[in-house]
């Protein structure tokens, strides 16, 4: 049904005639994917030029078009790979789906829609921002995928944070040790260390 929206058409925008069409006018092209940022002057002049530049290089419209056409194969594989999900931490980055005058963002769509293939997945909508996270919100951005890296490591100490505690309820610190070594390596956690020795603040 997306594929038939006339405000997608660019999805169906394939192969060798819209290739020769763009030839030498990758700029006109690109300049209507702008308009899907949430605030357009954002996307500074410099910036628009880059891009024209890149896509003008050699093959670079045609791998920037087989993306679009490859959608019917996505289909396919994702169907597929949806049975068995991912189990690695996935961050579902979204941004603000409607602004004063125009949608611009998928939002809470990008989840929904990973949730499909993935158990463990975070969201994070960025405020502020439309179709171009990094461009738009750069800073806002990289936040998102720092703080979504330090939760799942998070998650991740937690049971071994819990282990450690019900061993040093039940057996005491020489088994935690012994734990550490076995898991770890012979070498010790500074804070560890310095709880044996006082006057050693870490291990060389």
């Amino acid at each position: 049904m997306l594929l038939k929206m006339p405000a997608l058409w660019h999805w169906n925008f394939v192969g060798t005639v819209a290739e020769r069409l763009v030839d030498g006018r990758e700029h006109i092209y690109l300049e209507r994917f702008w308009d899907y940022a949430a605030d357009p002057s954002r996307i500074d002049a410099d910036t628009r030029a880059y891009y024209a530049e890149q896509y003008a290089a050699p093959g670079a419209m045609r791998a920037a078009f087989s993306q679009f056409g490859a959608f019917a194969q996505d289909a396919r594989d994702n169907a597929q790979w949806a049975r068995t999900k991912l189990r690695i931490p996935v961050l579902a980055l979204g941004a603000e789906p409607v602004t004063a005058s125009r949608t611009t963002g998928l939002g809470p769509l990008v989840a929904a829609t990973l949730h499909q293939v993935a158990d463990d997945v975070s969201e994070a909508i960025v405020s502020g921002a439309g179709h171009w996270l990094i461009e738009e919100k750069p800073e806002a951005t990289i936040a998102c995928m720092k703080w979504c890296a330090l939760m799942s490591i998070v998650a991740r100490c937690v049971p071994t944070l819990r282990e450690f505690t019900r061993m040093q309820i039940s057996t005491g610190p020489s088994k935690i040790t012994a734990y550490h070594r076995a898991n770890h390596g012979s070498r010790l956690h500074p804070l560890r260390s310095a709880r044996r020795d006082p006057g050693r603040g870490s291990n060389p």
